[in-house]
């Protein structure tokens, strides 16, 4: 497990408006990828939902369904870690509340996100 930091950069795989997003969220959180054992093999399930600061409106038109990206973080030692990769994204989607919003990755990787 662990604390990652409040900025969130995303990397979408496929042509989106903006070549790189950053979201912010004014709470750290933590991370824990699970070990799953699938048809294809042992997977790292690295689903999680975040509660980000409410972003541009545009933002919130591009991720109103699920986009494939990568997702980059830090942790608090300052190591990056990266959630999905070019042959298998992560799939995003952000749903609006009233003052946040909730972001929301959905990721199966082969490996783990910490190596």
């Amino acid at each position: 497990m662990k604390e990652l930091s409040v900025r969130i950069q995303v990397h979408p795989v496929k042509s989106m408006r903006k070549e790189s997003y950053q979201f912010m969220t004014s709470d750290y959180f933590t991370f824990a990828p699970t070990l799953s054992t699938s048809t294809a093999g042992p997977v790292y399930v690295c689903d999680l939902e975040i509660n980000i600061d409410k972003p541009m409106p545009d933002d919130m038109i591009d991720f109103s369904i699920f986009r494939s990206c990568i997702v980059n973080f830090t942790d608090s030692a300052g190591n990056p870690i990266k959630i999905g990769t070019e042959e298998i994204p992560a799939k995003v989607i952000i749903s609006p509340n009233l003052n946040t919003a909730l972001f929301k990755i959905q990721c199966s990787m082969l490996s783990s996100p910490f190596i």
